[in-house]
């Protein structure tokens, strides 16, 4: 993903992760088969790359995954997601 061509993208790797997180643009979403989807702003510091690490590379996305969204509304609608509210609030 080195340019974002779509609202929704899915975030596959860690350099994305990172880049996205750099960038501060748009929001993260993440999926999770236990709990609540949350939406967050890419600076949040409740998603870090170990997270992103556990559950998309060493876990192979088995209980969730990352997406990068242009739009906070987007993510909510389309992932039923929460806001985060430590960054979102």
């Amino acid at each position: 993903m080195k340019t974002l061509n779509s609202p929704i993208e899915k975030i596959k790797t860690i350099d994305d992760f990172n880049s996205i997180q750099k960038g501060n643009r748009g929001y993260i979403v993440v999926t999770d088969s236990a709990s609540p989807n949350i939406v967050h702003r890419p600076t949040c510091p409740q998603i870090n790359t170990l997270h992103f690490k556990l559950k998309v590379i060493d876990d192979a996305c088995k209980n969730g995954q990352y997406f990068w969204v242009s739009d906070i509304d987007l993510g909510i609608k389309v992932f039923n997601a929460f806001e985060c509210l430590v960054c979102l609030r």
